[in-house]
């Protein structure tokens, strides 16, 4: 189930992409953060289009994000590719060099802003990886959402 978790995460970033990748693909990558949210109920539309900006804007700006991308769900899901996650609004991939960057990414000022807008207008769903088990840190990274 991992696995799958983290082939459909990096199907979303490869969906979600519409550019080149910063990175150039390989065995290892650096540190990777992909959230996918959901609008909750009797949230405007116009919401998912400030999120989207908001992210564009304001994260990308954080020293430690070393490559960013937004968007919303690709029209990937078929019968046959069931297992397609669509159930969300706007899927963000954020590229930083290790778990410290991330930390600090977490930790940025423009993100717990970012976080305090949109924490009760969506729904969160978040996997981090690293295909470098030396850029784990032995302690956990803090628990702040997106």
């Amino acid at each position: 189930m991992k696995r799958t978790l983290s082939s459909a995460m990096l199907a979303l970033g490869a969906a979600l992409a519409g550019c080149q990748a910063p990175y150039a693909l390989s065995t290892t990558a650096p540190f990777v953060h992909v959230v996918v949210f959901k609008a909750k109920p009797n949230v405007p539309a116009a919401s998912v289009e400030d999120l989207l900006r908001d992210m564009r804007d304001a994260l990308s700006a954080v020293p430690p994000v070393k490559g960013i991308w937004v968007g919303k769900p690709a029209p990937t899901k078929t019968p046959e590719r069931s297992f397609v996650i669509d159930d969300y609004d706007v899927g963000l991939m954020v590229v930083t060099r290790d778990q410290q960057g991330l930390d600090e990414y977490l930790n940025d000022p423009r993100h717990q802003e970012f976080v305090k807008k949109y924490g009760g207008s969506f729904d969160v769903r978040v996997v981090d990886f690293t295909t470098n088990p030396s850029q784990v840190a032995p302690t956990p990274a803090p628990s702040a959402a997106p």
